[in-house]
């Protein structure tokens, strides 16, 4: 066996017994940590992808989180949302409106930090630090999805883009946003999120503690 081999199965040796022994002290914890959440916006940051034209669904959005410690917590997220683009064919009688189905989905990382403890100790406006939690995430997404043209298209037609259109499928971007989360019952809240996300600046959710 040569020294690479050798060498390289030696760090993956110690990769795995890190894991392990990781997985191990965190195991010994009785507190919860994974979390799902569940999210939905009417507010969108149209003019990061393009200038608004067409219409837009709601943005949905799922997560899965784990909570390292008491201040942060980590996890992946995917994202969806609907929208129509409008362009034109172009002929003697005119514009015709033609209508182009593009489907956004951002996926990425979540990145958590919890200041519950500011407001509650520094400030004094949260009093029962069990219901509440302040927080901020930064969110690093890449976004995927595709664009359907209008089936009545074909390859003899004038297309003119009255709006400007951009594809930008495959950029990545980040963003932030500050959170507030209240927890009516002990494994169930209920947020309200606003700043930079994937693709909304205000959105609410639910989160299930597993």
């Amino acid at each position: 066996m040569s020294k690479e081999k050798i060498e390289s199965m030696k760090f993956y040796l110690l990769t795995v017994f890190s894991i392990c022994a990781l997985l191990t002290s965190f195991s010994q914890d009785s507190v919860k940590r994974v979390s799902i959440e569940a999210i939905g916006s009417f507010h969108f940051n149209s003019n990061r992808h393009e200038y608004r034209n067409g219409d837009q669904g709601i943005y949905k959005e799922i997560r899965a989180l784990y909570r390292f410690n008491k201040y942060i917590e980590g996890g992946a997220f995917i994202g969806h949302q609907w929208r129509s683009f409008i362009y034109y064919r172009l002929d003697a009688n005119g514009y015709h409106p033609y209508f182009m189905d593009r489907q956004y989905m951002p996926a990425g990382l979540n990145l958590r930090v919890y200041i519950t403890d500011i407001f509650s100790e520094k400030v004094n406006w949260i009093r029962q630090k069990e219901k509440w939690e302040v927080y901020t995430s930064i969110i690093l997404a890449r976004l995927f999805g595709s664009d359907k043209r209008d089936p009545r298209e074909s390859s003899q037609d004038n297309i003119f883009y009255l709006y400007s259109y951009t594809k930008e499928y495959g950029k990545i971007f980040s963003g932030v946003m500050l959170g507030l989360m209240h927890y009516p019952l002990k494994k169930i809240g209920f947020f309200l999120e606003g700043g930079e996300g994937a693709i909304a600046y205000l959105q609410i959710g639910a989160r299930l503690k597993l």
